[in-house]
């Protein structure tokens, strides 16, 4: 194989991994739109179990505990209803710019109640999506100890590893890693507690007042909106600017 033939193989596998980086990052934000979307189109309604199983409504009311009573936030260990809880550890990204990159998230809730006024609604657990006012719980350097509780929390965690590149880089690199702040972690969460007002988009389950949630959100149905698909929207650009720079490498190769 001569040099130019080296090039294109070496241009063509570097678009194909673009492409397929690009298509994952769009399948995921293109789901995560989908889930937006449900809040805007969804039916607002005060009362259900006249729908039929399975409809998308959307209720809005007073949430509080069920039976179950309430769970212990991972990070912040507060109880709370529903929580969306996540790791974000400082790189620099395609622009050479250090931000904070998700590295792990996720979502938990108990069944709890919604009084609307009108009703008492049941909603199950767990949601898909939980988006309130965000929590900076703790805010970790590399050097420095975690607290006991989130400590525990990642060593339990299969999907968090303990140490990154950037969090102990090659010793060359160490001291403008250090200055530059790259391998700190930051632990967030997002909370439901009782009193708070709650907008729930979710599928009628049967006859019986009670919701299967999709989102539960503690802002009003616009703002929900506006908050997730400003999400959706950074997604999907990253995604579609991958896709057509390995298409544009892919053709050229």
């Amino acid at each position: 194989m001569n040099t130019i033939q080296a090039v294109d193989s070496g241009t063509a596998l570097f678009g194909a991994g673009f492409l397929v980086v690009g298509g994952f990052v769009v399948l995921v934000s293109g789901r995560y739109v989908w889930r937006t979307l449900s809040v805007a189109r969804a039916d607002e309604v005060s009362a259900v179990g006249t729908q039929h199983a399975g409809d998308v409504v959307k209720v809005t009311g007073t949430a509080s505990r069920a039976e179950d009573g309430a769970l212990v936030s991972p990070f912040s260990e507060r109880p709370s209803l529903a929580v969306r809880y996540e790791i974000a550890e400082r790189r620099i990204s395609p622009i050479v710019v250090p931000w904070f990159v998700t590295i792990f998230t996720n979502s938990a809730s108990v069944p709890f109640t919604l009084d609307t006024g009108s009703q008492r609604v049941t909603v199950e657990s767990p949601p898909r999506t939980v988006t309130t006012s965000t929590d900076v719980v703790a805010t970790v350097g590399p050097d420095e100890a975690l607290p006991d509780h989130i400590a525990s929390f990642e060593r339990e965690t299969d999907a968090v590893a303990a140490s990154t590149w950037w969090r102990t880089p090659p010793r060359v690199v160490r001291r403008l890693w250090s200055v530059i702040g790259l391998g700190a972690r930051r632990y967030t969460e997002e909370r439901v507690v009782p009193g708070d007002s709650v907008t729930v988009v979710g599928r009628v389950s049967g006859d019986s007042a009670t919701l299967s949630p999709v989102v539960v959100s503690s802002f009003s149905p616009m703002r929900s909106v506006y908050r997730m698909a400003s999400t959706s929207v950074v997604g999907l650009s990253i995604g579609l600017v991958c896709l057509v720079l390995g298409t544009v490498l892919v053709t050229l190769s």
